[in-house]
Order: structure tokens, then sequence, then C-alpha cells
């Protein structure tokens, strides 16, 4: 195929970004009838919820049999819009006031200007080498290759969701396949390169998020310090860059998480309706997504605990767009007859007293990959020592919620290591990077906490 990338090209790539994210801007403003924290923060929300939407909508296409096209496309997000507006206007009646942040910002001096500057040099260098990677390497690896981008390309030649069950993983979500064809049918054709582009996009977007979140809580050199935290990890850079799905699970597993978290410090229900779309989506990249709902729904339900919130409209705006989205794809691949038999096999549940001797051995493996293996810099160990120091001090309900999320995590793949199959993976028998790439979905949790420990609070940052 053709490589060569004009100007035109570009602004077809820029108009592929831009619709998605308008349409989530639209939602935005349904929500909230407002920016939520601020503009760079809406933008990077309105990109991810426009993301998720592109998706459903063309779902929807498909299981309709019209055509992939733009026109079709982009009327499907729209479509996707007015049914949000509909859910809004059950839940929510008026904006909320604007979030506030716990540490304002100071005038700053030369020395935090440098460590501004020099943190901002980081991340801005990372920046640049996920965009020149991601547009400059043509999809290469086994799984983008064997059946995403090739899931991607058959959508995009069949201008529709061509799914009989010989397709190689034709049962898996869609999100990630659907995206990449959005961008070839917006350029015009499949491009080895341009295919990429929203792998960086998202990259940016969460990168965003996470500093506007850390921001929140803290001054402007810890939050930043937090997003060269993630950017020092080589396993989370260079899979913002390639077609794999674990980057898009990271995207929009964590920023769920946040948007929870976020709620509970704003009481604003709009949030909460927010993190319930994002939750939903989750379940469309991976079939992991469904285990990382439940355990949105088990934070939820803390968060609901905290707050003594188990209202009607609570449960509504989180579990309505979250449990609807999953149910969505569900319904599609029983009656389309995509069958999951195979992947389901993995989760079948059996346990012999033999099987305990799994806890060390996985323990170990999970020790290894977080302490030793280079992928993650030394963040999980800046973690443990910042867990050590944040007992002289009580730490606050986003540094425990988070926490907990962390240790939900590891518990289910603890239980699923061993009670089901996927010991033999998760141990690495299969591929040593199975572990890394799913630790790498809560990877940037990681930071969260570490970051809110150590930090200066109030007066004091």
């Amino acid at each position: 195929n053709d490589t060569s990338i004009t100007m035109e090209t570009f602004l077809k790539i820029a108009a592929a970004g831009m619709i998605p994210t308008a349409a989530g801007m639209a939602v935005l403003f349904l929500l909230f009838r407002r920016f939520p924290v601020n503009l760079l923060f809406s933008t990077a929300i309105a990109f991810g919820l426009g993301l998720g939407l592109l998706g459903q909508g063309m779902l929807l296409l498909g299981i309709l049999g019209i055509e992939f096209n733009l026109l079709t496309i982009s009327g499907a997000l729209l479509a996707m819009t007015f049914v949000v507006f509909f859910i809004h206007n059950l839940v929510k009646d008026a904006a909320a006031p604007a979030l506030q942040q716990d540490v304002r910002p100071q005038p700053s001096t030369l020395k935090e200007k440098i460590i501004i500057g020099s943190l901002a040099l980081f991340i801005g260098y990372h920046i640049y080498y996920v965009f020149w990677r991601a547009l400059n390497v043509p999809v290469s690896e086994w799984d983008a290759v064997s059946f995403i981008a090739f899931n991607a390309k058959v959508f995009f030649y069949e201008r529709a969701l061509y799914q009989p069950s010989h397709l190689p993983h034709a049962a898996y979500p869609l999100q990630v396949p659907l995206m990449m064809t959005w961008i070839a049918v917006m350029v015009g054709k499949w491009h080895e390169l341009l295919v990429n582009a929203f792998f960086p996009l998202m990259f940016c977007s969460y990168l965003v998020i996470h500093y506007s979140f850390l921001r929140l809580h803290t001054s402007r050199p810890w939050a930043l310090a937090g997003v060269a935290l993630l950017c020092s990890s080589n396993f989370f850079i260079f899979h913002s860059t390639i077609a794999y799905r674990d980057f898009t699970m990271l995207y929009f597993h964590c920023a769920t998480i946040l948007l929870l978290l976020i709620w509970h410090k704003s009481r604003d229900d709009s949030f909460l309706l927010l993190a319930g779309l994002w939750a939903g989506f989750t379940t469309f990249i991976k079939l992991e997504g469904t285990m990382y709902l439940v355990m949105h729904t088990i934070l939820f339900l803390i968060i609901c605990g905290r707050l003594k919130k188990f209202h009607l409209k609570h449960v509504t705006a989180f579990l309505l767009p979250a449990y609807g989205t999953f149910l969505f794809y569900q319904i599609y691949k029983f009656i389309g007859g995509l069958s999951t038999a195979t992947q389901i096999e993995r989760f079948h549940c059996d346990f012999t007293w033999g099987q305990l001797e799994r806890i060390p051995l996985f323990a170990q493996r999970v020790a290894e990959n977080l302490f030793f293996s280079g992928n993650w810099n030394i963040v999980w160990v800046l973690l443990f020592l910042s867990l050590l120091r944040g007992t002289r001090s009580r730490p606050s309900p986003e540094t425990v919620l988070s926490l907990i999320s962390l240790a939900v995590f590891f518990a289910f793949y603890f239980f699923l290591a061993l009670l089901t199959p996927n010991f033999i993976s998760l141990a690495g028998a299969e591929s040593p990077t199975v572990l890394s790439r799913i630790i790498l979905h809560i990877f940037p949790l990681a930071t969260i906490p570490t970051i809110l420990l150590i930090a200066p609070r109030g007066h004091d940052a």
C-alpha cells in the first residue's frame, strides 16, 4: 500500500479525530452545561467519549446493515449524542458548581520554574517520540496483524460489519478495529501508517486526564511529576504506539476510575453518568473489560457507602449506561451466533488442594514483573516507599480509593490464577509479555497514591 502522507491526508486525519471529539463535547455540554474542570480536561474527556460513541455507533450501523461511510458514521455519532441527552434528562436538572482545586496556584519561584520546565521537556520528548513511532512504523505486532488490523481492513473493504464466525477472534470486542476502520474511511484508503493515528492521540488525552486529576489535589510541579512517572515507563510508551488493545484498555479503564474519584470529590452526578459511559466502553475493548466493569461497580458501591448515596438516581446514572453498553454487544453476539466458548473455558473455576502451590509462584511472578522486569522504571518501588511514608499521616479519600482499586485489580487476577486455567498465561508459560500487558491496564493508577502521599498538602504545597 502507498504510505505517502500529503497535507490533504493530514487534514482528513485531523477531521477523523475532530468529529468524534465534537460529538463528545456536545455530550459534555448536555451533562454539565459548562466545561468540567477546565477546557483542556474537557477536550481530553470529549475525545475519549467520542471514541466510545464512535465504536457504539459503528456497531449499530453494522447491526442495521448500513454501509460504513462518512455520512452514516457521523450520523450515528449524532444519534448516540441524543441517546445520552435522553439519559441525562432522567438524572440531572441543572449544572453543578465547578470543581475547586485543593492547592491554589502560587507565584512560581525560579526553582519551581526550572522544575516545571524540565518536567515539561521530559514529557514533551516522549509525546514527540510516541507520535513519531506511531506514524512511521506500520502495524507489525502479531496480534495486531493477525486479527485487530486484519478485521479493521475487512470492515473497511466490505464497508460493513462483516463478521462471519471463521474470522480470527470473531467474538472479540471491536472498539479498536472500528477505530482503525473509521480512519481508513476518512482517508479514503487503507493506509498502513495512519490507521495508527488514534493511539498517540489517546496517549496525549490520557496524560491530560491524569494531570488534571492530580492537579485537583496538589500543585503543578507534583502533578507534572505524576505524568513524568508514567512517561518513564518504556512499556507504557511502547504500547501507546502500537495497535494492540492494551493501551486502549488502560485509557478507558483508568479514566473510568479517575472519573469515579472525581465524582466522590465533587458530588456532581454528571461525573457519575460519565463514568458509567466509560465503564461501558471498557467492555467493548477486550474480554477483560467485563471483569473491569465488575471492578468499577465495586468501586462505585464503595463510594456510595462513603457518601451514603444509595439512591435510585445514582444507581441508574452509573449502571444504566455501563451495563446497557455491555449488554448491547453481548446481545449482538448471541443473535449473530458469535461464540466465545473457547475463551469462556479459560474462566472455568475449579479447585484442588494442589492448586495452592500456585500462590507463591504467582506472587513471585508478579513481584518480579513489578520490581525487576524493567518495564515500569521504579514506579512500583516508589509506590511501596510512599506507602511506608504515608503511615505518618492520614491519607486522603482519593488515596485510599485508588489503593482499593489497585488491590481489587490484583485480587481479581490472583483468584483467576488460583482457580482457572489462566494461571498458565499469567505465570508466563504461554508468553512472557502477558502479565506485563495485564498490569499495564492499571499501571497509571500506581502513580496516583504515590504522588498524593508524598506531595505536600494544602498551604504547604
